[in-house]
């Protein structure tokens, strides 16, 4: 198992995807501990491990079969994106451009 040491906690650990899958995970399991991002990916590819990882951020290297995935999506249910924005911005045609775009695109 490959781990991502981020700092922020908005990364999925291996113990919240296997726990959202119904096993247990000991912290003594022996692997790999990044705390970059692209490392952690390019150990992957090189054959190091396993690896989570976000699906928006690897899907051109699965695309291209350097990364495989291997089991289920998961996304934390509290996790999200969030677009902030002045009310009296200067450029309204810009702004209402971009909340359109991200609308369409949130769903």
């Amino acid at each position: 198992m490959l781990h991502y040491e981020e700092r922020a906690m908005e990364f999925v650990s291996w113990a919240d995807w296997l726990d959202n899958f119904g096993h247990s995970f000991s912290r003594q399991s022996a692997g790999y501990r990044f705390s970059n991002y692209q490392f952690l990916l390019q150990a992957a590819m090189d054959g190091e491990g396993v690896a989570l990882a976000w699906q928006h951020l690897v899907a051109d290297r699965m695309a291209a079969s350097e990364l495989v995935q291997v089991g289920p999506a998961y996304q934390r249910p509290e996790a999200g994106y969030f677009l902030e924005y002045r009310e009296d911005g200067s450029n309204r045609d810009q702004l209402d451009r971009v909340l359109a775009w991200f609308r369409q695109a949130a769903g």
